[in-house]
């Protein structure tokens, strides 16, 4: 049989075949945004963890408490006036100016956690290819253009290098100090920088040659020397991570919808949800970097004005300008990430149903969370951190509810280990002095029981373990002189059970 006859035989069958098996694809589905998402979900963390686990630091604590805030929250009938007033000085005395203020202890607890969880998502989001989380872009895009977004994605992804570089950088150090200049180039006139001026020999025939300038010893004029260099590098590798980084994402974001302009906008209008999640998505985006922008401008001119101006009131207002920035910069490589789901339509639909769902839900769930907390901090940096009474009175609540919850969880921590300790005591007793539970069997079966009795109360009771054990230990220790009597009580019971 010749190939022709064998073509026009056989040919026409196989077009007509019903494939129920899909092709393998040509190229396999690229998983960049899971580097990425996994990294700036641990950037937000370190920021986030670093806040509140600086409230617990010793010198944010004794601030607080020297506000009255520890006497009132005790107090059920504290007015929302009073209240305000306390929250108001506790953003004067207890935050610091800036967020690298915040950091600058590395040996701190909240230090250790920002240096720990930013070096990570740092360096596992350098790892990301970001040119494959864009749009493919179209076939008549010219060379240089090509080049120039080829360049784009590159720098997005060295930028992130300033991230993991700033937490080697400390704003204050062993011998160098920024927050201390402020006392030397604060206001001459006020109490704290206080002291004799007259004017510069070395400035001699310039215009400044009459203005007089601080009396400064050589060695603080050296501090001042190493602080500004150190300064200099720690502002450098801050603005790489939230300026430059932001401007990038702009250029990638205009080029992604010059890319999409033709497809998406149509499925848009059609409603389609795979271009409507991704339109809502970049929108979202643009947003995150305006506001960004807006929160580093109000964060300078809070930051520079401090060092002239001796009211405390720039303190807080430029310390939340620049942590909200900090956030919403997180937020912004979430976004990022996210937004690379929808990027091909084609592949989005070969993925099963649920996927989809999943998916479309996964991005509602982060651009909910993103403007839930990037449009009210917006508003509040466009007003330049005006807190009201009542907002005042509301964060009040807020931390008093915090400081509860903590000491509750402590509490629950407490009891729990106190819970093991006893269980741990019963078991050796039954074992026969520690001798019984020997192997591996015998540590399982043994550590199976503590976590069955102490999760779930099971068996404390009923052995005399429970009430006589647990709540007369409690009072043994706090009322020491009772001890032998009340535990001769308590054995009495459990026997008498």
């Amino acid at each position: 049989m010749d190939l022709e006859k064998l073509c026009s035989t056989y040919l026409p069958d196989l077009i007509c075949l019903d494939w129920t098996s899909p092709s393998p694809p040509t190229q396999p589905r690229d998983y960049n945004w899971i580097i990425l998402l996994t990294g700036a979900w641990i950037c937000w963390a370190a920021l986030n963890l670093t806040r509140h686990t600086y409230k617990l630091s010793a010198g944010f604590r004794r601030a607080v408490h020297l506000t009255g805030f520890d006497e009132l929250r005790k107090n059920p009938n504290a007015t929302v006036s009073e209240k305000a007033a306390v929250m108001f000085q506790v953003f004067l005395t207890a935050w610091p100016a800036t967020v690298s203020e915040m950091l600058q202890d590395t040996e701190a607890a909240h230090g250790m956690v920002f240096r720990s969880l930013m070096v990570t998502g740092g360096l596992m989001g350098m790892q990301t290819d970001f040119s494959k989380l864009s749009p493919s872009p179209p076939l008549d895009s010219g060379a240089a253009l090509t080049f120039v977004i080829g360049l784009i994605h590159l720098f997005r992804r060295l930028v992130l290098a300033g991230a993991v570089g700033f937490c080697f950088a400390p704003s204050t150090g062993a011998d160098h100090s920024v927050a201390g200049l402020r006392d030397t180039f604060g206001d001459p006139g006020t109490p704290r920088s206080k002291t004799t001026e007259h004017p510069s020999r070395r400035l001699e025939g310039t215009i400044l040659a009459t203005t007089p300038i601080k009396h400064v010893t050589s060695e603080k004029r050296a501090e001042i020397g190493r602080t500004a260099v150190i300064g200099t590098l720690h502002v450098i590798l801050a603005s790489s991570m939230l300026s430059t980084l932001p401007s990038l994402e702009l250029v990638a974001l205009a080029h992604d919808i010059y890319s999409v302009r033709s497809t998406f906008i149509p499925l848009f209008l059609l409603g389609n949800p795979c271009a409507i999640a991704w339109c809502l998505i970049a929108i979202l985006r643009f947003f995150l970097c305006m506001s960004i922008f807006l929160g580093l401008h109000v964060f300078g001119f809070h930051f520079i004005t401090g060092f002239f101006d001796p009211k405390g009131s720039h303190s807080f207002r430029g310390f939340w300008s620049e942590y909200c920035s900090a956030y919403m910069f997180a937020q912004l490589m979430l976004l990022a990430a996210v937004s690379s789901w929808f990027a091909d339509p084609e592949a989005f639909y070969s993925l099963p149903k649920k996927f989809q769902i999943m998916s479309l839900c996964l991005a509602a769930f982060q651009g909910y969370w993103c403007v839930s907390f990037c449009v009210p901090n917006t508003i509040l940096i466009f007003r330049n951190v005006e807190y009201s009474e009542k907002q005042l009175a509301k964060l009040f609540d807020r931390m008093k509810f915090q400081e509860a919850a903590f000491q509750t969880l402590l509490d629950l921590q407490l009891a729990f280990v106190r819970r093991v300790h006893l269980v741990l005591k019963k078991i050796r007793e039954e074992g026969g002095g520690g001798r019984g539970g020997v192997g591996s069997i015998g540590l399982l079966v043994s550590q199976f029981k503590i976590f069955v009795t102490v999760g779930f109360g099971w068996g404390g009771d009923d052995e005399g373990g429970g009430e006589g054990e647990g709540g007369e230990e409690e009072v043994k220790e706090v009322k020491g002189g009772r001890r032998s009597k009340s535990r001769g009580r308590s054995k009495s019971r459990g026997r008498g059970k």
